[in-house]
């Protein structure tokens, strides 16, 4: 999820995202590089929620998208689905961003 809500300082119209919200004229804008936006890491598709109490909840293993999950050798036991979540985040962007190399020198040019 993207968070760029320092980019267009007067906020923009939902459908026309170059205009203002009252389509009175065109939105003004930062690039991402004058106010660099934040993003998140967000997945609500199985979620459960725990007591702040609970560090290590234990569930059933539910298989996902992600077939490298070390969790996963063991689909018998409960698992704290914590690691699983983080390691699914850290393969995604491994796969996503650095082998495929959005973020290498040459495709700053």
């Amino acid at each position: 999820m993207l968070q760029g809500k320092d980019m267009f300082p007067r906020k923009y119209h939902y459908m026309e995202d170059m205009k203002l919200p009252d389509l009175s004229g065109s939105a003004p804008y930062f690039t991402r590089t004058e106010r660099p936006p934040k993003y998140f890491l967000i997945d609500f598709g199985i979620s459960r929620r725990y007591d702040a109490g609970v560090d290590a909840p234990l569930e059933p293993v539910i298989l996902g998208g992600d077939k490298f999950v070390p969790e996963f050798r063991d689909l018998e036991s409960s698992q704290n689905p914590f690691p699983t979540d983080i390691f699914c985040a850290g393969n995604m962007i491994r796969q996503q961003f650095i082998e495929v190399g959005y973020f290498s020198p040459s495709c700053m040019m």
